[in-house]
């Protein structure tokens, strides 16, 4: 235990911590894929991941399905859909103004809520989501692991690391980062921005699936609540996915990382010294961090152009 100006850090609490920011990381790395391809802030992206999660649930708890087999039939149901919203309602407005096709995100979100809420079946199973496997592992007398943990620590990485080498080494994901850059020049190569856009957001839309299955075993969401309106993690994980991807100011996968990390240490670290009945102040400061984050970039980047909400060309 490490006490610094009064608040107590344990090792058992930087460990959670870091697991937690690895999957706020990934989360927020569909969110900057997006941006860095298309110019779209996706507030749809929360949305996307509760929608996902409720699908999981739903097939393990109604049907009976293999954990692995839900978690991949989600991930492809979340992928789809992200596809779907890019074809119906993101290709039509893609030459609109960036804060039309804002708003156009929330109205997608909102159609995720309500097929969340109304089109899903009740999930018949209560208690927590359920993890991929029962096991605890202690390294030593400070430090647990539960299943939920190395379950994060096993995939996060893996898709993270698959994400990186899919931008980097595959013509596809060099012709995303030259439609990010120039989609006029993308064009020249033979590259259509707008397929781009589909496969990007189908992308986006699996990550959302993965990380909220992983981050809601970490919340107390109860597996019989997932598809109502009462209890859902797209308002907490749209929050930390904004903070998260603004620290990494919207650019690289690395500085995601660093930013998720630093993210869920701090949170972990704060909920630890605060008592049950004030948890929600963590979520007053995280918009408090939003807001002062978004001032410092506006101010650091004006001279650059950025985070312009005009016309894409």
């Amino acid at each position: 235990m490490i006490e610094l100006l009064g608040i107590e850090i344990s090792q058992q609490a930087l460990l959670i911590g870091i697991v937690t920011g690895l999957a706020y990381a990934a989360f927020a790395a569909g969110f900057v894929l997006i941006y860095r391809s298309t110019g779209v802030l996706n507030f749809a992206h929360g949305e996307m991941g509760a929608f996902g999660l409720a699908v999981f649930v739903l097939l393990i708890a109604n049907y009976g399905l293999n954990w692995w087999i839900a978690f991949l039939l989600a991930i492809a149901s979340c992928a789809a859909a992200g596809a779907v919203a890019e074809l119906i309602v993101v290709r039509r407005l893609f030459d609109s103004p960036r804060l039309v096709l804002l708003i156009a995100t929330i109205g997608i979100g909102q159609i995720l809520l309500v097929a969340r809420t109304l089109w899903i079946p009740d999930i018949t199973t209560g208690g927590p989501v359920p993890t991929a496997f029962t096991t605890l592992w202690e390294p030593t007398n400070d430090l647990r692991l539960q299943a939920r943990e190395i379950t994060v620590l096993l995939v996060v990485p893996a898709i993270v690391a698959a994400l990186g080498v899919f931008l980097t080494r595959t013509r596809f994901g060099l012709a995303v980062r030259a439609s990010a850059s120039n989609p006029d020049t993308a064009r020249v190569f033979g590259t259509s921005p707008r397929r781009v856009s589909t496969i990007v957001w189908a992308i986006s839309g699996a990550f959302a699936a993965t990380t909220a299955i992983l981050i809601a075993p970490f919340s107390g969401v109860q597996a019989a609540l997932v598809d109502d309106t009462g209890q859902t993690l797209a308002e907490v994980l749209l929050l930390r996915v904004l903070i998260v991807s603004l620290l990494a100011r919207m650019r690289s996968i690395p500085g995601v990382l660093a930013s998720g990390i630093g993210v869920g240490v701090i949170e972990t670290i704060v909920k630890g010294n605060v008592a049950t009945t004030n948890q929600t102040i963590v979520d007053v400061f995280m918009l408090i961090a939003v807001l002062v984050v978004v001032l410092w970039l506006a101010r650091s980047q004006r001279e650059e152009g950025g985070w312009t909400l005009s016309p894409r060309a």
